[in-house]
């Protein structure tokens, strides 16, 4: 058996689990965990193996009904967003993952929250510069910077810089 095919076997047998318990979380309506539980997953080497798996498993989260009936914690919706578009660019993806920055950006705006906002910038930013603006990645860049300077997040300037 050719590695890549082995590799995928062992990717089907890992995701079954994992689906499995997403779908409770979903069946009993507790869609902020299973937000969360998306989150998570979706951070490391999960989204290198579950990647297209989790962009699938994410349909019916990502309902803006969900976020406005409170059913999902607006900040909790947020960085899902921030995963999703990290998996979306990491599949080349690009247009789907600027969608899902942006998203992240208008709920940030909207709660008012600057760790988010930044992090909205920094990754359009790159995004910005993996297609070749490099003068709209600077301005996105420069704005990330504002923002994480004032959140006092040292970790994510030295991302920036």
């Amino acid at each position: 058996m050719k590695k890549q095919q082995r590799t995928k076997k062992i990717s089907v047998q890992l995701a079954k689990p994992v689906i499995k318990e997403y779908t409770a979380l979903l069946k009993s309506r507790r869609y902020d965990e299973a937000a969360h539980y998306l989150t998570v997953l979706s951070e490391g080497l999960a989204s290198f193996v579950f990647g297209t798996i989790l962009i699938k498993l994410s349909k019916p989260l990502m309902n803006r009904h969900l976020l406005s009936s409170g059913a999902v914690d607006p900040e909790r919706w947020a960085w899902l967003c921030n995963s999703l578009g990290r998996i979306y660019s990491r599949l080349g993806k690009h247009d789907e993952a600027k969608k899902k920055f942006r998203e992240m950006q208008a709920t940030g705006r909207k709660i008012n929250n600057k760790e988010i906002l930044s992090t909205a910038f920094q990754n359009l930013g790159i995004g910005a510069d993996m297609q070749g603006n490099p003068k709209k990645a600077i301005e996105l860049f420069r704005q990330a910077l504002v923002l994480k300077k004032a959140v006092g997040d040292r970790h994510g300037l030295s991302q920036v810089l």
